[in-house]
């Protein structure tokens, strides 16, 4: 079971947490929870969240959610929420996008990419990223082979 690109950044994170934990448990661990920062100005706009802010806002639900889906508490007022992912560690995250700053959030939180058609910035993947020294293409490789053998299914 797959979700395409779900737009993290306009739902709520431990609902979303919650949600995506169920998921996995009724699937026996066969979600593949694909995620994205959303591009349209209106998606934000009625939600009430600040388009700027998306990356980092996604990148803060996936720490939160990560440590969620690992059975730590939420926060003081709250135990664990939800059942336990049936995978340690939580679904599958595939990252939409197609910005390399997608890529980078691959190799930080995710799974492997998802993307519909290869970005513009595919061919210059072989540059050194400014932060990591590593290539772009090897930090998604790193990445895609991060959790299972499985993501080779999926990969074309």
């Amino acid at each position: 079971m797959q979700t395409e690109v779900l737009l993290a950044p306009l739902r709520d994170t431990a609902l979303l947490a919650k949600q995506a934990a169920t998921l996995d448990r009724m699937t026996g661990g066969r979600l593949v929870l694909g995620l994205g920062i959303g591009g349209r100005d209106d998606d934000h706009r009625v939600t009430g969240f600040d388009k700027r802010t998306r990356g980092r806002r996604l990148d803060r639900q996936m720490a939160v959610m990560r440590r969620l889906w690992s059975g730590e508490p939420y926060g003081d007022a709250a135990g664990p929420i939800g059942p336990a992912p049936a995978r340690p560690g939580g679904p599958e995250v595939l990252f939409g996008g197609f910005r390399p700053a997608a890529l980078e959030r691959v190799a930080r939180w995710g799974d492997g990419f998802l993307a519909a058609a290869a970005p513009d910035w595919a061919g210059g993947m072989s540059r050194p990223s400014a932060r990591s020294g590593r290539s772009t293409a090897a930090t998604a490789n790193r990445a895609w082979s991060r959790r299972s053998t499985s993501h080779s299914a999926r990969k074309t």
